[in-house]
């Protein structure tokens, strides 16, 4: 996913790039994302500290100070982008 996001040049383009590598590793690792999603049903996988917002937001702020973005919370707009991806995993995991 890094790779694909450090391979564009404007914050618009890092952006999808981020949505549709997420959303594609989603959908490509179905097994793998269920499986994730039933340790954690069941109490089983602690976080690691790994944060999946900051990196995001620091993104979208960046994308800001460039003048690709308006204004926005980049804080609130990386939750929300991040509720849309982790969404769509419990979506798939709910349909199979």
């Amino acid at each position: 996913m890094t790779e694909r996001i450090m391979a564009v040049e404007t914050y618009h383009d890092k952006l999808c790039a981020y949505l549709s590598s997420n959303l594609h590793f989603i959908a490509e690792h179905a097994a793998h994302v269920n499986a994730v999603h039933r340790i954690i049903e069941n109490g089983g996988l602690k976080s690691d500290g790994t944060d999946a917002i900051t990196p995001l937001a620091t993104l979208l702020s960046s994308g800001q100070k460039a003048g690709e973005f308006g204004s926005f919370d980049p804080l609130v707009m990386a939750l929300a982008i991040r509720s849309v991806v982790d969404g769509a995993s419990l979506l798939l995991h709910n349909a199979s």
